[in-house]
């Protein structure tokens, strides 16, 4: 796994991310 040296796009796909997340503990 890479560092987070890439904010703004972490940033940018965290909200998807955080989703994607959610369904899988969900599941």
């Amino acid at each position: 796994m890479r560092p987070f040296s890439r904010i703004s796009l972490t940033q940018n796909n965290l909200q998807e991310l955080k989703e994607i997340w959610d369904q899988w503990d969900d599941e």
